[in-house]
């Protein structure tokens, strides 16, 4: 059992440890200054969401980057490092600019869009590294999120974007017997991977789910763009 002299050198020990941080933290010490970095800003989060869900995937690109330090997350993205983020809604914004980038068939990119300038083959070239480094953000995501049904629809889509229908069928499968795909795209894109694995019923209920919740039936008929791996 601790003395009162214990354990008043005790508090007065732990309050100079507090006030050490708080001074710190005032004269602008890095984030990394700290053991466990407090999250000390916020994203609007809102038009992005309200982009995509409207379909304006080139518009939700765009708002996410000018939210995001773009340039960075393409590059953790491909070395497989990205962190989590330290503002609150990064991660969303994150996953929301991933599926503009697949569904606009990877003409946006996680840093920017394909340029213009590109002849043919670049383009197709940098299409195809763009739907990847989206794909490999969504599994950073999707582990670090515990396997949460939206991610796990995107990445989905995802592996179809990359002509891999084999693994679109496996996820996209595992979530439509829990009932758990989340949007018309998922089903649409779940009705592609079963046309190509020739199964036309299957492929058909789930195109009808799609057309039951999508506002715009286009959108369970017509394929994204895909660029092959």
């Amino acid at each position: 059992m601790r003395t009162p002299l214990a354990l008043s050198l005790a508090l007065l020990l732990s309050a100079a440890t507090l006030a050490s941080a708080a001074r710190a933290q005032e004269c602008g010490m890095p984030l990394r200054f700290y053991e466990d970095a407090p999250r000390v800003a916020d994203i609007d989060a809102a038009p992005v969401r309200d982009a995509l869900d409207a379909g304006r995937y080139d518009e939700a690109a765009r708002l996410a980057r000018a939210r995001l330090d773009a340039t960075s997350l393409e590059e953790r993205a491909a070395a497989f490092t990205v962190r989590p983020g330290l503002k609150f809604n990064e991660e969303e914004v994150r996953v929301a600019l991933a599926a503009a980038v697949i569904r606009t068939g990877g003409l946006e990119g996680l840093a920017a869009p394909v340029s213009a300038k590109l002849g043919p083959k670049k383009a197709k070239a940098a299409q195809a590294r763009n739907l990847e480094n989206a794909r490999a953000l969504l599994q950073q995501e999707l582990m670090r999120q515990n396997g949460d049904p939206v991610i796990a629809t995107l990445l989905g889509e995802a592996h179809l974007a990359l002509g891999n229908a084999e693994f679109a069928g496996r996820v996209l499968e595992d979530l439509a017997e829990a009932d758990l795909i989340v949007s018309p795209e998922g089903w649409s894109a779940l009705a592609r991977a079963r046309d190509a694995a020739g199964k036309s019923e299957e492929a058909a209920a789930a195109r009808k789910r799609c057309e039951d919740s999508a506002r715009d039936s286009a959108v369970c008929q017509a394929p994204a763009a895909a660029a092959r791996s």
